[in-house]
């Protein structure tokens, strides 16, 4: 080899170091820009904090929640796509001045709510729910107890329990929660591992008696 084409070859090395290093940053500018899309757009992490969701959810894990619901419910698009928060379906959300909660939709707006003999009765038929509970909703709330007169939710309120009624802190207390504080609907838990999957909406009817 000459010196002639030792010096090509040293520019060709070099010249490829620097496109692998310039492929590497753009894959890194690509994923943190995908990831900030995602987060303020379609999905954000959280954590169920407590025992309010057992046995379904349990303290720490961790969920992906669908901003989609956010954007779309109550719209021709989100009935389209199925975005429109529905009984059964666990959501994440704030009420202005305290941390988020992670509870179950039991009525939606237009609905009327109430409990009677620890059950819940939407529109005046009871709720009958086909997954697990801890339920004793016989423990009062400061907005809506056991023989309380029906509330009817307005066009953007919604009526939210956790699935261990024994100890939430839920619309019981809270009140109709807006759909302004919802952050979207719970689609997926990544942790723990035995539980990796799907969230499915839990399922639900309403029973005349």
């Amino acid at each position: 080899m000459n010196e002639q084409e030792g010096q090509q070859l040293i520019r060709q090395v070099t010249t490829n170091q620097e496109n692998i290093f310039v492929d590497i940053l753009q894959s890194i500018a690509i994923a943190v820009v995908l990831s900030i899309f995602l987060y303020v757009f379609l999905v954000t992490p959280n954590e169920v904090d407590g025992p309010s969701m057992e046995p379904n959810y349990n303290d720490g894990d961790l969920l992906f929640t669908s901003k989609l619901h956010r954007w779309f419910n109550d719209t021709s698009i989100g009935d389209a796509l199925g975005l429109n928060y529905q009984r059964g379906d666990v959501v994440v959300f704030q009420k202005p001045g305290l941390s988020d909660f992670v509870k179950r939709v039991i009525a939606v707006p237009g609905d009327t709510i109430r409990i009677e003999d620890g059950s819940y009765y939407v529109n005046d038929k009871k709720l009958e729910e086909y997954y697990d509970l801890y339920n004793d909703l016989r423990r009062d709330g400061s907005f809506l107890r056991d023989g309380d007169p029906p509330y009817q939710l307005g066009a953007d309120e919604y009526f939210l329990s956790g699935d261990n009624r024994n100890v939430s802190h839920d619309s019981r207390a809270l009140g109709a929660i807006k759909e302004s504080w919802i952050k979207g609907k719970v689609i997926f838990r990544f942790w723990p591992l035995s539980e990796f999957g799907i969230a499915e909406r839990g399922k639900s009817d309403l029973i005349s008696q």
